[in-house]
């Protein structure tokens, strides 16, 4: 017999309706509580053994990014530059230019973050804080004052920048660099250049 031939509405409609509703709300909730708390609090990876010879005052001025290693490989990614400012004893800001069109037109986007220095004993371990983004702890894997070179990584060796003070650099010298880094036991066979102008 169905309900309208009975008159009697089912108890489902007025019990299990409600509470069916109720339960999709706290699993949809639960599990974006869940995705929310695995963004912030990413696991925690073995630490990189940072370049004792850095020292903060390298980390100043305009420096040229000459390669990447990165997650996200299908990223375009042009002419990107970083320009580190001191702001504190244990503070930089840093603005980062890209284009993401093509080297030489489309619209150059920025970003502002902060780098932190935890420990002032041990400077190439730093914290890069980013707006709505959790905190990466950065290692200075590689710096030489010398040819004004600074590689930088964080997540292990996810994510890999290649600095330089001029936006070009021989090739030659390059080729010495990545080396250089391979014998550091950098993943250099994955490095992709960043076109400069």
């Amino acid at each position: 017999m169905s309900e309208q031939s009975s008159g009697r509405p089912s108890l489902l409609r007025y019990i299990g309706g409600p509470w069916v509703l109720i339960g999709m709300a706290v699993v949809s909730l639960a599990g974006m509580v869940i995705a929310l708390l695995r963004r912030k609090r990413r696991p925690k990876l073995p630490p990189l053994e940072g370049d004792r010879s850095f020292t903060l005052a390298m980390l100043t001025g305009t420096w040229y990014e000459l390669a990447h290693l990165t997650a996200r490989e299908a990223e375009a990614r042009y002419a990107v530059s970083f320009r580190f400012r001191p702001a504190r004893a244990d503070e930089i800001q840093l603005r980062r230019s890209a284009r993401t069109e093509s080297l030489h037109s489309g619209p150059v986007s920025q970003r502002e973050s902060r780098l932190f220095v935890p420990d002032a004993t041990r400077p190439w371990e730093l914290v890069l804080r980013q707006p709505q983004e959790p905190d990466e702890d950065v290692t200075v894997v590689h710096a030489d004052a010398a040819l004004g070179v600074l590689v930088l990584a964080w997540r292990g060796l996810e994510n890999v920048i290649v600095l330089h003070d001029d936006p070009s650099m021989d090739e030659a010298r390059y080729e010495d660099l990545l080396a250089e880094l391979a014998g550091r036991g950098l993943p250099v066979e994955r490095f992709r250049r960043t076109p400069q102008p």
